[in-house]
């Protein structure tokens, strides 16, 4: 989560470059700041 708007800008800046790239391969790699939403993302991810 961006603390201002400096770091909004940065994040945006990032997912437009990460935007352009295609995933290749079967692994992910994630970042999160809390325990309940990655286990509800690695549960949905193990589904698929």
């Amino acid at each position: 989560m961006a603390e201002g708007l400096d770091d909004f800008y940065d994040l945006l800046r990032i997912f437009a470059l990460l935007g352009k790239k295609i995933p290749s391969g079967n692994r992910i790699a994630g970042v999160v700041n809390a325990g309940f939403e990655s286990t509800v993302a690695i549960k949905e991810l193990k589904k698929s």
